[in-house]
């Protein structure tokens, strides 16, 4: 993996649009940094500045992806938009999708970043769903937020999941009933 400086890809007399020129397993990407150059000196420099801020940090996160790291990076992503990118493709009757509907109406559901998610959060949805559904739906969608948060545990984003113990705690409430039949 190579990373070199931004660069600049000048389209438009001396103002231009910034990218990533990214070198990677012998591919080439470009990468927009979405920063635009204006005529100002000052403000060019302060740009380049924070083209050279998303360089380093984009390059973490590359070098994070290679090692096996916690991506810093993705720790900031809120929840609602990782389980929208599993939920790509599905149908409506999904159970992400229905999980998305829920975390919507969850206070802070749409808002709270993956890396910020702790036991106490996810019993707190756990109630929410118990409050507003059927016992064993509940159940099922909690399910799905354990295997949201296990992907991200498999894609480096957090260290651990932090539903693991609730999971194992909370179980349905029924009682099964085993009828053996005694011979003699």
């Amino acid at each position: 993996m190579n990373q070199g400086s931004p660069y600049e890809c000048n389209n438009t007399g001396k103002r231009g649009k910034l990218y990533l020129d990214i070198y990677e397993k012998g591919q080439r990407k470009w990468e927009s940094l979405h920063l635009d150059l204006s005529d100002d000196k000052e403000l060019n420099r302060e740009i380049w500045r924070l083209a050279e801020i998303c360089r380093a940090k984009r390059n973490l996160q590359m070098v994070s992806g290679d090692w096996g790291l916690i991506d810093p990076i993705g720790g900031r992503k809120t929840l609602y938009h990782f389980i929208e990118s599993l939920a790509k493709g599905r149908g409506p009757s999904d159970r992400f999708v229905c999980v998305l509907r829920h975390l919507k109406r969850f206070p802070g559901g749409t808002t709270i970043q993956i890396g910020q998610i702790n036991e106490k959060w996810v019993a707190d949805f756990q109630s929410y769903l118990l409050k507003s559904l059927a016992q064993n739906t509940a159940h099922f969608y909690a399910g799905a937020i354990q295997q949201v948060l296990n992907q991200a545990v498999l894609d480096n984003i957090i260290a651990k999941n932090p539903g693991a113990p609730m999971l194992s705690q909370s179980s349905c409430g029924k009682r099964i009933w085993y009828f053996s039949i005694l011979t003699k």
